[in-house]
């Protein structure tokens, strides 16, 4: 799908499509509702899809709270 048939099937113009497409513009729900409406998703559907063609991680913020680092002012430090 191109940026203006997405656009129209939002009513929205071409640069607001491209704006978010490029990282210039980041979209709140509402919005994201919006689009996958006019693709005929779910926001369930949709973050399938997405975290599907995500590869697996590592990264911190994907582990269990219990496995994460302590670190910030709020880390509760254990006395050696």
């Amino acid at each position: 799908m191109t940026q203006p048939e997405l656009a129209g099937l939002l009513d929205r113009s071409q640069s607001y499509v491209a704006k978010y497409e490029r990282g210039e513009a980041r979209l709140d729900w509402v919005q994201i509702d919006e689009i996958c409406g006019a693709l005929g998703l779910t926001i369930s559907e949709f973050a399938a899809r997405y975290d599907a063609t995500k590869p697996a991680t590592t990264d911190v913020a994907r582990q269990p709270a219990t496995d994460r680092p302590k670190r910030g002012p709020y880390a509760i430090h254990k006395k050696r």
